[in-house]
């Protein structure tokens, strides 16, 4: 800071007033002007900020000139350029670009000053003693920027490390650095936690020490890529104190000084919980692949249940060869017909009796089909076989699904006309189900019979069944029974 000096008050208000006169002009020349300035970062600067900034740095002048001691002008440099100046550092822009932006204010003014009518107006001395207020008055202004960038540069400077500092000891991964040599020189606090060490057991030693055997290799062929000036992103495993691995990935780059290789700088990520997730991610893929193809399994038997039920359901009516002889057994239409029997034999030579003579027939039973054919007689009838089994060239019902039974039993006769039905092995479909399901399931056939004019014939063991439950039976049908001879006898009308 140059000394206080004594300036012709006179010039001195002849500028102050010129300056505050020319202000806009004096503004725009810097806003069309500080372009140039040769810094990227001074020159991004929004133009609002930059005409205040002008605007500041025109009071700073004409204040300073108006002051007579050092220390109120120091003040004054520190009240009105100080935070400037720290504003533009943290800005990004340099000493030297403060510094020639002082020297372009100062030349701008002076330029302006010159051209006008009141600076040749004035003597020759006046006019050097004026050039000369404002060169010693910028003077004072561009030392004062000197000194305090200088210390805001290494304020920011400090700033910033400690920042840095706090990034790094803060972080979620670790970082280490090691020299040209491997040997490690800074280690982050996350760093030597995840491995379980003190810091100071780990700085001064050499980067192997922390890897396991097995991949020695690959760690001394990405060390030799850095000092080739390559970076490298890689999955490893590093060996903890307490003699762990410890799946990590790392990211390492080159560090140069003065352009010549210094070490490395690894970021190192604990991706336990990851590897743990990946494993658990596979896992959960090749179950969901498992039930998929389960899935698709159920789903193909699934089709092909249906497509057996739809064929069940929909039991095409077929006509067996006819025999020339009279019928034997005259069954009226619209009728179920008990056989009060122990034994199935009877109500087969009737219905294959029926079916012989013109009566379009179905048969169910639990007696394998094939059996049944060979047995009577029966190439084309359909056969309806009561059985757990699926088999793609039977038609197949469980005994336990009355549902299906009936409507593939319902379904068939209202395709016929003066039809039958053998329904054998009811003392099976009482035991696989209960009583009522198949009293149910003769009262809704009944139903259906009277209308159809088709009959039925259900040949049944009285002996397994309850007297009273026998009964209830018997009141949904018409009852022959077998009096071990070769004609059976009818008895007329139902039991109501």
């Amino acid at each position: 800071m140059s000394p206080p000096q004594i300036f012709d008050q006179d010039l001195v208000n002849l500028l102050i007033k010129f300056i505050e006169k020319e202000r806009p002009a004096l503004v725009k020349d810097w806003v069309d002007n500080f372009q140039k300035l040769d810094s990227k970062s001074y020159t991004s600067l929004p133009k609002d900020e930059v005409i205040t900034g002008s605007d500041q740095f025109l009071d700073t002048f004409i204040g300073q000139l108006t002051e007579k001691e050092e220390g109120r002008i120091m003040a004054l440099l520190e009240r009105n350029i100080r935070p400037v100046i720290q504003r533009r550092v943290a800005q990004g822009v340099n000493l030297e670009s403060l510094l020639i932006g002082s020297l372009l204010h100062r030349d701008l003014l002076i330029r302006r000053l010159m051209a006008s009518d009141v600076y040749k107006g004035l003597s020759e001395d006046k006019k050097r003693e004026l050039l000369n207020i404002t060169y010693r008055s910028f003077e004072n202004i561009h030392n004062g920027i000197a000194r305090m960038a200088h210390e805001a540069a290494i304020s920011e400077i400090d700033r910033l490390r400690r920042f840095n500092e706090n990034i790094i000891t803060s972080v979620t991964e670790g970082i280490v650095i090691e020299d040209q040599n491997g040997i490690m020189t800074y280690a982050n606090p996350r760093f030597v936690s995840m491995l379980g060490y003190q810091k100071e057991e780990l700085i001064g030693e050499h980067y192997e020490i922390l890897v396991p055997k097995e991949h020695l290799k690959m760690f001394r062929e990405e060390a030799s890529k850095r000092s080739l000036g390559m970076e490298g992103k890689y999955e490893a495993s590093l060996r903890t104190k307490d003699d762990r691995t410890l799946p990590v990935l790392i990211s390492a780059r080159p560090l140069y000084e003065a352009g010549r290789y210094r070490g490395s700088l690894s970021v190192i990520t604990d991706v336990t919980e990851m590897k743990r997730m990946q494993e658990e991610l596979e896992r959960s893929k090749k179950e969901a692949e498992r039930l998929n193809a389960e899935l698709e399994k159920h789903a193909k038997q699934l089709e092909e249940d249906n497509l057996r039920l739809r064929a069940t359901l929909n039991i095409e009516p077929a006509k067996e060869a006819q025999d020339s002889g009279e019928t034997v057994y005259d069954l009226e239409p619209g009728y179920i017909y008990l056989l009060m029997s122990g034994e199935t034999e009877t109500s087969f030579r009737i219905f294959q009796d029926l079916v012989k003579h013109g009566h379009p027939g179905l048969c169910v039973s639990r007696i394998l089909p094939d059996t049944i054919r060979k047995a009577y007689s029966l190439e084309k009838t359909p056969i309806l076989w009561l059985t757990t089994n699926k088999l793609a060239n039977q038609h197949c019902v469980s005994p336990t699904n009355i549902v299906d039974l009936s409507s593939a039993i319902i379904n068939f006769m209202e395709r016929i006309k003066d039809g039958v039905v053998l329904l054998d092995g009811i003392e099976y479909l009482i035991t696989q189900n209960n009583y009522r399901s198949i009293l149910n399931l003769m009262q809704l056939l009944n139903d259906k019979i009277m209308l159809n004019k088709s009959r039925i014939i259900v040949p049944l063991d009285p002996e397994v069944i309850d007297p009273k439950e026998l009964h209830q039976l018997m009141r949904e049908v018409h009852v022959y029974e077998d009096k071990k001879s070769k004609d059976l006898r009818r008895l007329s009308g139902p039991h109501f």
